[in-house]
């Protein structure tokens, strides 16, 4: 169990500086998923309009 605390703690280290350079690209992809989704849900919004009319 020691070892495997150890193991954790040093995974843990290394991952603090790569979570914080990945923040900027996590952003940009977040970002992009938003702009998908609403630029969907518009087009669902004039499809749906253009039936009606």
């Amino acid at each position: 169990m020691r070892r495997l605390n150890g193991k954790i703690k040093i995974r843990r280290k290394r991952s603090k500086p790569f979570k914080q350079r990945n923040y900027s690209t996590s952003n940009i992809i977040t970002t992009i998923g938003i702009v998908a989704m609403a630029g969907f849900v518009i087009l669902a919004i004039v499809l749906e309009c253009s039936d009606k009319y």
